[in-house]
């Protein structure tokens, strides 16, 4: 006899699966309002500084450059986020967040079954931007394609990270016309495996 288990279901009726989920989704809300908060606190200060700018002497205005550079380390030392699959044994990386992320999974599924050794980089945050995460990532690849359902926002952070490397090449659409998995596998191919 064969019967069908909905395991979805089953891991729902935990009492921990419930528990889990509050604590997830309770310390989501704690890092988007500690994000929020870092960023309107830089924001006081850059503005606090632009206003009272002409009143400094060139050295104070070096000291509060040096005070919003520091505060943007600590913003990009704490609130960096990211993700990555397929990166340990790729020679090929894609790089893409939101809806093009989920797309790029698939096209790095087929892209495997075809032989092709790709992984994808997914910023979480794309301020402040992952730039360090994109060197690391990218070292050794034989090229690096920024998939995004746009005119090509994130490519330049990309390219400016990588700082000539590594080949970095762009695939997008625009008008809302989302790409099927197999257009990015095939960007992949032209772009940077021709």
């Amino acid at each position: 006899k064969f019967g069908h288990v909905d395991l979805d279901k089953v891991i729902q009726s935990l009492p921990e699966y419930t528990t889990a989920m509050q604590e997830l989704e309770a310390l989501g809300k704690q890092y988007e309002q500690e994000l929020t908060s870092s960023q309107q606190e830089l924001q006081r200060l850059a503005e606090e500084y632009d206003k009272t700018k002409s009143t400094l002497s060139a050295t104070q205005q070096q000291e509060k450059e040096a005070d919003l550079q520091e505060k943007y380390q600590q913003i990009r030392d704490n609130e960096v986020r990211y993700e990555t699959q397929h990166c340990e044994d790729a020679e090929y990386l894609i790089v893409a967040f939101g809806s093009a992320a989920r797309i790029s999974e698939k096209a790095i599924e087929i892209a495997r079954e075809e032989g092709i050794k790709v992984g994808l980089l997914r910023p979480i945050t794309v301020w402040p931007f992952p730039t360090k995460e994109v060197i690391a990532y990218s070292k050794g690849k034989k090229g690096v394609l920024v998939a995004e359902i746009n005119a090509g926002q994130m490519v330049e952070d990309v390219r400016l990270a990588i700082n000539g490397e590594v080949p970095v090449e762009h695939f997008g659409r625009l008008g809302g016309i989302v790409p099927e998995p197999e257009e990015i596998v095939e960007a992949l191919k032209t772009k940077l495996m021709k």
